[in-house]
């Protein structure tokens, strides 16, 4: 097969077009990367005041370990009875979710030891969740996590 140069010189432009496209989502997962980071801290440390400056007003979370689909305010006042270690996150997978770069969803697998409330925190799951940027801050509006077997988380 041959390539002519035209195409390749249009392959070439391309690339060039989408660069600074390409380092702003990477920026951008950064950032929303830091982020989830904080956000796992604070519900680490009980920090309920950094849970707040991270999260959507309407924000909403879906796990095996919250009795239903929870709200802030629910997963604030459970916190009380959670012990539990996470022991490993895997890498995480990125997506920008429509046109404007201002909604991120990460995909990652986590490990975890221990228990919230009176339900055993799963050993091994897959979290979901999305995030949109608010005056220059990313947000997240939406947590979910599926228990999975060790074979799908890794």
């Amino acid at each position: 097969m041959t390539i002519s140069a035209p195409f390749t010189r249009s392959i070439a432009a391309t690339a060039i077009a989408l660069t600074p496209f390409i380092a702003l989502a990477n920026q951008h997962y950064d950032q929303v990367g830091a982020a989830q980071y904080e956000l796992d801290q604070a519900y680490a440390n009980g920090d309920v005041e950094k849970i707040r400056s991270l999260v959507t007003p309407d924000h909403v979370a879906i796990t095996s370990y919250y009795p239903s689909i929870t709200t802030t305010a629910e997963q604030i006042a459970s916190m009380k009875d959670a012990n539990y270690t996470v022991l490993s996150d895997g890498d995480p997978i990125y997506r920008t979710i429509g046109e404007d770069d201002d909604v991120v969803s990460i995909t990652v697998t986590k490990s975890y030891s221990g228990h919230w409330g009176d339900r055993e925190m799963p050993a091994h799951a897959i979290s979901t969740s999305i995030w949109s940027l608010h005056d220059g801050k990313w947000l997240q509006s939406f947590y979910q996590e599926t228990p999975v077997s060790p074979a799908v988380s890794n």
